[in-house]
């Protein structure tokens, strides 16, 4: 049974995107969005492939690193990639994707 993207959104928030807080990333934590969720998506490359591609149908472009340098970097980048994604499962949910 395949993950409804919204839950793999929400693993990525919540497991494996960083927290800005310490001072380097750990193996399974990821600095950016969209590696976030293709962390969780490694060995299911259809479900990599939908995920990513929700995630730019909603303006996420997948090969940019620098979407929210707006943002002083640590802690407050990440809680602004956190706010995106969260945002992102709850339109994924929505659609019931």
């Amino acid at each position: 049974m395949s993950r409804a993207i919204a839950d793999i959104i929400d693993t990525a928030i919540h497991k494996h995107l960083w927290d800005g807080a310490a001072d380097n990333v750990g193996e399974d934590i990821q600095e950016y969005s969209c590696l976030a969720v293709a962390v969780i998506c490694r060995f299911d490359h259809d479900l990599r492939v939908d995920a990513c591609n929700f995630l730019v149908s909603l303006g996420c472009n997948s090969s940019e690193r620098n979407a929210f340098t707006g943002f002083p970097a640590g802690p407050e980048r990440q809680y602004a990639r956190a706010f995106w994604l969260t945002w992102a499962a709850m339109i994924a949910r929505e659609e019931k994707k």
